[in-house]
C-alpha cells in the first residue's frame, strides 16, 4: 500500500519540490483490473491507501495541485506491490519545460501572480566561489524559494532560508541550479496580485567568533570581527554571514556605506543551522555599534545590536544602531537595545538614533528596547527605543518597541517608545510601550509612547501604551500619545488599543492620557479605536482619554471609551467636558479584565507584552461605521504601505469595506 511520506510532503522545506502553493497532492493508481484517484491535502502528514492488489505491475501518477487545481509539479512511475504494508518515494518535477531564468534588465522582465508557483534553471557564468542568491523584488516583501539539481532534488546548499527566497551556493560546484519560486504571504505584507521580480547574487562571506582576520572570509575559513572590519568596505555589495557568538565592534566602528547584508544566528558547526538574534553585535565605547548610511539598500536580519555605553564627561549620549546620510535599511527580526547599569553621565540614550535627513528604514518582526538605567547623580536622563532627529521615513511592521527603564533618586526622567522630531512614520501590528520611569524623589517621571513634534504619524491594528510613570512626590506623566507644544505634529490612528499607560503615587499635578494635542488637535485624527486607561479611576491629578487644549478637539469616530468619567480634559479652562459631535462614540464603564482576554495593570513592558489585547465581552466585533478610505487610508496611502492592512494577529483587513473596532479583524 504506497503511502506519501511526511519528507515527501514537507513542502516548507521544498522537499521533493513540492512548492507552498500546493494545496492539495492528487494519487491515480491503475493496473490490469484496478483504478483509483484520491485526493489529500498536502499538510497532511501520510496518506494510507488500502485493497490495493499484490504481484501485478501499477501504474502510479502523483501531482501536486495549487488553488485552482492546476498541477505544478508530478511524478509518474511503475511499482509492483508485496502483500502488506508498502512505501513509495517519489521526486516531484515540474510540469513541461523548465526555462532558462530571463537576463536582469530583458523587455519582458518576470512576474508571478499570487497563488502560483514557477520553475527556472539558471546558469552562473564569469562568478566564482560561494556566492548568496535571492530573489529580488525590489521591496521589502519576499517570494519563497527553493534551489535544487537537474533531478529536483533540494540542493546540497552551504546555508539558505526559502521562506525569505535566498540560498547560499559555491558556484564552482554547481554552475547550474533549478529554482522554484512561489508567491505565497510569507510575510506581514499583503499578498500582491502580481509580483515583479529578478535573480539576484551577492558574494557571500563568513564570520565566527573562532575565526581570523587572515582567513579568506569563506565558510569553511570565516573571519573574525576583526577580519569583517578590515574587509567589509571593499565587499560594498556583499552578503555576511555571522555564527552565534558576541562580537565587539566599537574599536573598528562598523559603518555601512554600500549594499552590505548581515545575517545573524548561525551555528558555527553547521552553516545550515540557525538561532535568529543568538548572534550579539555591541559597542562598548560611544560609537555606535553598527551605523549606516547611504541609499543603497542594507540589511541586517537576525541579530542583536546593543550598545553598553554609560556615558563620560566627554561623551554624554549612547545609541546601538545609528542612520545618516540618506540611510536605507531593512531590519528584520533584529533585537536592538540601549544600554543596561548604572550611569553618572549618561543624559541621552538608547537603541536607534536617527540624525539625517532623507532615511528611509522599514523595521520588520523587531524588538526595540530603550536600555535600563539607574542615575546614580544629578543627571536628568531621557532614554528613547527609536529617537529620531532628523526628516525620515520609517514604516514599522510587527514589531515590539519599548522606552526602556530609568530609576532616578533626584532627577527629571523621561522613556519614550518612539520620539520623531519630524519625518513621517507608519506603524502597522505593532507593541509599543512608552517605558518605565520612576523617580524616588521630588523630581519628574514621565512616560510616552509616541511622542513629536512636527512628524507625521499613522498607525494601525496596534497596541500603544504610555507606559509606567512613578514619582516619590513629584509630577508623573503618560501618554500614549503626545505632542510638544508644537502646532505641526499630525497623528492618524486607525484599529488600535491607546492605554494612557500607569501612573503610581500620582499627584495633583500628574496627568495620563491616550492622546495629548495642546496645539494641533485639528490634525489629529481617532478611528475605529478602544481608548482605555491602566490607572486607577479613584487617581488625582488628570485622567481623561483626550488632553486638549488651544485649538479644541481632535476628530474622532467609532471609538470605545471605557471606564472613564468624562471624554476629554480642556487644559486651556482647567475642565473635563463631553465630546458631543463624535461620530459613533461608544461609553462603557467597568472593570477591564471583562474587556480583554487576559488583562493585568501592565507596570513593566513584559507585563504589557504577557497581557493580551483581544477584545472580548461587550466589545468583542464591534464593526466600524466609516470605511478605511474615509479614515486616510485610500489606494494611493495602501499603495505606498500595505502593511497598515495587516492586523495584529497577522490577518488582512478589508481595503473597501469595514473594520472590526480595535486591534484585530473578525
Amino acid at each position: 500500500m504506497p503511502g506519501i511520506s511526511a519528507e515527501d510532503i514537507a513542502y516548507t522545506q521544498g522537499a521533493r519540490a513540492i512548492t507552498p502553493n500546493s494545496l492539495k497532492i492528487r494519487v491515480s493508481i491503475r493496473g490490469k483490473n484496478y483504478a483509483n484517484t484520491i485526493l489529500v491535502p498536502v499538510l497532511i502528514s501520510s496518506a494510507l491507501i488500502t485493497s490495493l492488489p499484490a504481484y501485478e505491475e501499477l501504474e502510479i501518477i502523483i501531482e501536486a495541485l495549487d488553488f485552482e487545481g492546476a498541477v505544478t509539479t508530478s511524478w509518474t512511475g511503475t511499482a509492483t506491490l508485496n502483500p502488506g504494508r508498502n512505501s513509495l518515494k517519489a521526486v516531484m518535477k515540474p510540469v513541461g519545460t523548465v526555462a532558462d531564468f530571463p537576463a536582469v534588465g530583458g523587455p519582458n522582465p518576470p512576474e508571478i501572480p499570487f497563488g502560483k508557483a514557477q520553475f527556472y534553471k539558471k546558469t552562473f557564468i564569469d562568478m566564482s566561489g560561494e556566492q548568496f542568491i535571492y530573489i529580488d523584488t525590489g521591496t521589502p516583501e519576499r517570494l519563497w524559494m527553493g534551489v535544487y539539481n537537474e533531478n529536483w532534488e533540494p540542493l546540497d546548499t552551504i546555508a539558505e532560508s526559502r521562506s525569505d527566497g535566498w540560498a547560499v551556493i559555491n558556484v564552482d560546484i554547481t554552475k547550474t541550479v533549478y529554482i522554484a519560486i512561489a508567491n505565497m504571504r510569507t510575510t506581514g505584507y499583503p499578498p500582491s496580485t502580481k509580483q515583479d521580480f529578478s535573480l539576484a547574487n551577492k558574494p557571500a562571506r563568513f564570520v565566527s567568533v573562532s575565526g581570523s582576520a587572515l582567513n579568506p572570509g569563506t565558510s569553511a575559513n570565516p573571519w573574525n570581527i576583526q577580519g569583517f572590519a578590515n574587509n567589509y568596505s571593499d565587499t560594498s555589495n556583499g552578503a555576511f554571514l555571522f555564527t552565534s557568538g558576541t562580537y565587539d565592534t566599537g574599536v573598528y566602528a562598523i559603518s555601512l556605506s554600500g549594499s552590505q547584508w548581515l545575517f545573524g544566528g548561525f551555528d558555527p558547526s553547521d552553516w545550515k543551522k540557525r538561532m535568529p538574534r543568538a548572534t550579539t553585535i555591541c559597542t562598548n565605547v560611544a560609537t555606535p555599534a553598527i551605523t549606516v548610511s547611504g541609499s543603497t539598500l542594507k540589511v541586517l536580519d537576525g541579530i542583536t545590536i546593543k550598545t553598553n555605553w554609560l556615558g563620560n564627561g566627554q561623551n554624554s549620549t549612547a545609541d546601538a544602531l545609528r542612520a545618516i546620510n540618506s540611510a536605507a535599511a531593512l531590519i528584520t527580526n533584529c533585537l536592538i537595545e540601549g544600554p543596561t547599569g548604572t550611569t553618572t553621565a549618561l543624559t541621552d540614550a538608547g537603541a536607534i538614533y536617527i540624525p539625517g535627513s532623507e532615511i528611509i528604514i522599514t523595521l520588520y518582526q523587531s524588538e526595540i528596547h530603550g536600555g535600563t538605567l539607574t542615575t546614580s547623580t544629578n543627571t536628568a536622563t531621557t532614554l528613547s527605543g527609536i529617537s529620531i532627529t532628523g526628516n525620515s521615513n520609517i514604516n514599522i511592521i510587527a514589531c515590539r518597541i519599548d522606552g526602556g527603564v530609568i530609576v532616578s533618586s533626584n532627577q527629571n526622567v523621561t522613556t519614550m517608545a518612539i520620539y520623531a522630531n519630524s519625518g513621517n512614520i507608519f506603524a502597522a501590528a505593532s507593541y509599543i510601550w512608552g517605558g518605565t520611569a520612576r523617580n524616588n524623589s521630588s523630581s519628574n517621571a514621565s512616560t510616552y509612547g509616541f511622542i513629536t513634534e512636527t512628524g507625521n504619524i499613522t498607525v494601525a491594528s496596534s497596541v500603544i501604551s504610555g507606559g509606567y510613570a512613578m514619582s516619590n512626590s513629584g509630577t508623573a506623566v503618560s501618554a500614549a500619545l503626545s505632542e510638544m507644544e508644537n502646532d505641526g505634529a499630525q497623528f492618524n490612528v486607525v484599529g488600535c488599543v491607546l492605554d494612557t499607560g500607569f501612573i503610581e503615587t500620582t499627584s495633583n499635578t500628574s496627568y495620563c492620557t491616550a492622546l495629548y494635542a495642546n496645539q494641533s488637535a485639528g490634525a489629529m485624527e481617532l478611528h475605529g479605536t478602544i481608548i482605555i486607561s491602566s490607572t486607577p479611576n479613584s487617581t488625582d491629578g488628570i485622567r481623561a482619554p483626550i488632553l486638549y487644549g488651544n485649538n479644541g478637539l481632535p476628530a474622532v469616530d467609532n471609538i470605545v471609551f471605557i471606564d472613564f468619567t468624562s471624554d476629554a480634559y480642556d487644559y486651556q479652562n482647567s475642565q473635563y467636558s463631553l465630546i458631543i459631535d463624535a461620530q459613533n462614540l461608544i461609553r462603557i464603564q467597568g472593570s477591564l479584565v471583562n474587556f480583554f482576554q487576559s488583562y493585568a495593570i501592565p507596570n513593566s513592558f513584559s507585563s504589557f507584552i504577557t497581557n493580551t489585547w483581544r477584545p472580548t465581552g461587550t466589545i468583542a466585533g464591534i464593526q466600524s461605521t466609516v470605511l478605511p478610505q474615509d479614515w486616510g487610508l485610500n489606494m494611493d496611502m495602501l499603495g505606498t504601505f500595505p502593511s497598515l492592512l495587516v492586523d495584529l494577529g497577522n490577518r488582512l483587513r478589508p481595503r473597501d469595506s469595514y473594520w472590526t473596532i480595535g486591534p484585530y479583524q473578525n
